[in-house]
């Protein structure tokens, strides 16, 4: 009979098996011009048109013959990106919830904090801007239902805007929001790109980004980040260094964005 240390090391065998036959997922920058071909010579391509890239499954192999092709600038891990900041939106739990009813003034410290009422006076409060939430989707919430003009799910393709984490719908309103916004007369074009846990690709992130650009988006916020690594706060680093690299590097070769930190160090894109 075997041992269940038997049992786990074989299941794990085997998951890496499966892991490596099914190839592995990468971006491949490629150079102006010359997208389409490089996409004919490999199977289940998916180009990503604003940043010239593609993303794909491939095997080693694949990838070292990739890697001598003279219109292929670099291959790049498709890594795994989550939703930031979850811990922070659970201390206030009911604040965006769909059965909300008051928010006190003390919820409202942040718009105190930067001044934002002295900017309404002035009369900027988002109208006519459209601001392109790319994150876990966002719920017809009523203080800015009226106010989703557009919507892509990069997950399930859905047609209708939905939200099953609720880090998406956070964000929306901490942007938009009729009480708790900062800009409580912008619209929102949502675009859900991660899953119900909050986890999704860097590739679909960079899908959701064209939808925006192509849509009119005028900002692009997002409020995401790498997957923890296991080894500990340097792995960890690494890993949300090397992501942050990867969506800078596709940003910038773009050459159709600015990129504003916010003091949250989220992206600002517009």
């Amino acid at each position: 009979m075997m041992s269940i240390r038997t049992i786990i090391i074989m299941s794990l065998v085997i998951i890496v098996s499966l892991q490596t036959a099914a190839g592995v997922p990468v971006i491949i920058k490629v150079a102006d011009g010359y997208l389409d071909d490089v996409a004919a010579t490999m199977h289940g391509a998916k180009k990503i048109e604003l940043f010239s890239v593609i993303a794909a499954d491939l095997s080693e192999d694949e990838i070292k013959k990739l890697s001598e092709n003279p219109y292929v600038e670099g291959v790049y891990p498709d890594v795994d990106v989550k939703a930031v900041d979850e811990i922070q939106m659970l201390s206030m739990p009911d604040l965006f919830s769909t059965t909300a009813t008051s928010v006190s003034e003390a919820d409202m410290w942040n718009l105190d904090f930067i001044n934002v009422s002295g900017v309404w006076k002035m009369g900027y409060k988002g109208s006519g801007v459209k601001v392109a939430v790319i994150d876990t989707g966002v719920a017809r919430h009523p203080d800015f239902a009226d106010r989703i003009v557009a919507f892509a799910d990069f997950v399930n393709g859905q047609t209708e805007p939905y939200d099953d984490n609720g880090h998406g719908t956070h964000v929306a309103g901490t942007i938009a929001g009729e009480i708790t916004g900062v800009a409580p007369e912008a619209e929102i074009m949502a675009a859900k790109v991660l899953d119900s846990r909050g986890s999704g690709k860097l590739s679909t992130v960079l899908m959701g980004i064209q939808w925006a650009y192509e849509n009119g988006a005028d900002v692009i916020s997002m409020s995401l980040g790498a997957l923890p690594g296991l080894g500990g706060a340097t792995e960890k680093f690494s890993t949300q260094e090397r992501a942050t690299k990867l969506i800078f590097r596709f940003i910038r070769a773009s050459e159709k964005f600015t990129m504003t930190w916010t003091t949250s160090c989220r992206v600002t894109l517009s």
